[in-house]
């Protein structure tokens, strides 16, 4: 046995049949097609190449954790030498080993035959069957003694077309079916059995662990119990008495015992796919009751489904409301039933209902002493705005869990005497302990740059620069100055709010990769000619983008950037990403649109969640999809303020994987009344 193990290596949950057996029957018993068919097909295809297995062996044999049968390690063993174990020949398998090919492949035949008796008695049977089962007995003849009977079931079945489910594989699959236990009686010879009529007035609905039971042969009041079978303790096949000799009783002291009385099995359940409370659910349930040959045509519940679901028979349809595991006892009507069996069979369904994965989510707020503490959500909108200018941040189900504080954050800003407005959004890294206050401090520096620039006491530079260029939009020193100009800007908003977080940081007596933020600056204002000046500048992930461009396009104004490894984010924070005026520069977009209907800003707890790839991120029709969603919600609000609101309560929406900070700013046009 130590080869198999060694060789087992290749997945440790693979056990040897003999071994599985013991621990995992139910397994095999609930579905035998799942070792017995692909056992055979393989067998097959090795004897139709002119080979012989040789170590065709229960104990060489690998299952699977579910009992599937492992085919390509059994397909490994072919021509395997290592002669058989003590434990392993009192089975009684042969060694493969012969002068001729047709030889050894006979003990193949042999040896399966014996695998598939251990398969239908288990350990505790003495090595003959106590009886080939009436379906068996009917095919191979009612005086066919062991081992013989399973070797010509064996023959039959290898030379079966396809090797597809037959009667003599479903008769095989009924055997292998656990039945009622005998009543006790004298102990007979095998060779004196009596033929086993078939009663189906007796037959009744019982509980199949397999696909289907062969029902025990029941004995009136008058007649007498009917004898149990000898089990000799050696495999030679025994020649057939005539059918008429007489019953010939044995003494204890010979090789032959009584057969033990089997207790009764449990119904093992068919499980169904799992369900989740609140979703849709389907499950074709006929699908999963059918194996081999045998199909159903319909089931009826013996008892009520779980709430929320409902069956016509065949489905079972609806959208749970409890959590919890369910067993569903069922009776089964089967297809194209055989008149000597039952047309019934008693299942059991299991289906697992999982709890909404939202309710698992605990909400604890966040310690108000805690260092740099925030609220947990914010929103805001600004007043007297030509066009509606919308902010919120909502703290993630992550951060929410564990009670830790949001680390995004947000500003907006109008300046009534230039007509501009910026908006900005920074998203704090998880890992960084102080990060709140880092996205906190950029969102509030880079407001307050911008308005020492374009606020009413400001030296606006940029504003005469971008007009030019609007009424002359092909001349390429205009559109360069104002590229330059918005170097300046960007950089000195960029610098200065790195700064005051390097400031924060050594007044705190930390680091600076504990303020990590990213950042995302928009800046946007109507030109006299009617088109809108719209400028970016972006450090690290989430997007920036101008929707519904009269040409169809989406002018996307962010370019997401990472680190050397996946999902690593470059932070504002970092001293190479303001190194260089080229990695300034890159960092800017800028453009003339025509007109628009929104320019959105997003952290990645919305980008991650609406754009799954980068491709996706620059896909206009993301991005106009994404407008459709939110639009309703700041166009029904009724104010400016509700329409924060109803961002803030949008933000809480679900999705799987994605439990991160959110933060979203609009700035659109509305019809919404300012609260002057």
């Amino acid at each position: 046995m130590a080869a198999i193990n060694s060789l087992g290596t290749r997945n440790e949950q693979r056990q040897p049949l003999h071994k599985f057996l013991l621990g995992n029957r139910h397994l095999i018993q609930a579905d035998p097609a799942r070792i017995v068919l692909p056992l055979l097909q393989c067998l097959a295809e090795i004897h139709a190449e002119g080979k012989s297995h040789g170590a065709v062996c229960a104990q060489r044999l690998m299952c699977a954790p579910n009992g599937d049968f492992d085919v390509a390690f059994f397909r490994h063993r072919i021509g395997w030498d290592e002669g058989l174990t003590a434990a392993e020949t009192y089975y009684g398998y042969p060694s493969g080993q012969g002068e001729t090919m047709e030889e050894q492949q006979q003990r193949d035949k042999q040896a399966l035959a014996n695998v598939l008796h251990l398969l239908m008695l288990g350990h505790e049977a003495p090595p003959p069957p106590a009886r080939l089962t009436a379906s068996i007995v009917s095919r191979l003849g009612e005086d066919t003694p062991w081992p013989q009977g399973f070797v010509s079931l064996v023959e039959h079945l290898l030379t079966m077309e396809g090797h597809e489910p037959t009667p003599e594989l479903d008769a095989l699959i009924h055997a292998l079916a656990p039945t009622a236990p005998l009543p006790p009686a004298e102990a007979v010879a095998i060779s004196s059995l009596p033929e086993i009529p078939p009663s189906p007035a007796n037959e009744e609905l019982v509980p199949a662990p397999a696909e289907i039971m062969v029902p025990e042969v029941a004995a009136s009041d008058t007649e007498a119990p009917p004898p149990p079978l000898c089990i000799e303790k050696k495999f030679e096949a025994s020649p057939a008495a005539p059918s008429q000799a007489a019953p010939t009783p044995v003494s204890p002291d010979v090789n032959f015992r009584e057969p033990p009385t089997p207790s009764p099995l449990p119904s093992y359940p068919v499980r169904l796919p799992n369900a989740t409370v609140g979703r849709d659910y389907t499950a074709n349930v006929l699908t999963h009751l059918a194996t081999g040959a045998l199909t159903f045509a319909s089931f009826e519940p013996a008892a009520a489904l779980p709430d929320g679901l409902a069956t016509d028979g065949i489905t079972i349809t609806g959208s749970p409301l409890l959590a919890g595991e369910y067993e569903i006892p069922v009776a089964c009507l089967i297809q194209g039933a055989d008149p000597d069996r039952p047309d019934k069979l008693l299942r059991t369904l299991q289906i697992t209902i999982n709890a909404d994965p939202r309710s698992l989510w605990k909400n604890q707020e966040s310690d108000p002493t805690s260092p740099f503490w925030k609220p947990d959500a914010e929103s805001a909108a600004l007043t007297d705005t030509p066009r509606l200018v919308a902010a919120a941040s909502l703290r993630g189900r992550s951060h929410a869990h564990v009670g830790s504080c949001r680390d995004d954050d947000f500003s907006l800003a109008w300046f009534p005497a230039s007509g501009w407005y910026a908006l900005t959004v920074a998203d704090g890294a998880g890992s960084a302990k102080y990060s709140r206050q880092g996205s906190k401090i950029a969102c509030a520096k880079v407001k307050e740059h911008f308005a020492s620039l374009l606020g009413e006491n400001g030296q606006d530079t940029l504003t005469p620069l971008t007009e030019a260029w609007a009424a002359d939009a092909e001349a390429v020193d205009k559109r360069n100055a104002v590229r330059s100009e918005l170097y300046n800007q960007f950089g000195r908003a960029a610098y200065s709010a790195r700064k005051a977080i390097e400031d924060q940081a050594n007044e705190a007596q930390a680091t600076l990769r504990d303020f990590h933020t990213t950042l995302i600056i928009t800046l946007a204002r109507p030109m006299p000619t009617g088109s809108w000046f719209i400028a970016a500048f972006s450090v690290g992930d989430g997007g920036a983008a101008v929707i519904g461009v009269p040409d169809g396009a989406t002018c996307l104004l962010t370019q997401p950037d990472g680190g050397e490894f996946a999902g690593q984010t470059i932070f504002l924070t970092m001293k190479e990403v303001l190194a260089t005026g080229e990695g300034i520069m890159n960092r800017i977009k800028f453009a003339l649109v025509p007109q628009f209907d929104a320019l959105v800003l997003v952290t990645d707890g919305i980008s991650d969640p609406k754009f799954n790839s980068e491709v996706a991120l620059a896909d206009p029709a993301a991005w106009q999809e994404l407008w459709t969603e939110l639009r309703p919600l700041v166009a029904g609000a009724g104010s400016r303020d509700g329409a924060a609101a109803s961002l803030l309560q949008w933000m809480n929406f679900f999705s799987p994987g994605h439990h991160d900070d959110r933060t979203i700013a609009v700035l659109c046009e509305t019809h919404l009344p300012s609260p002057s």
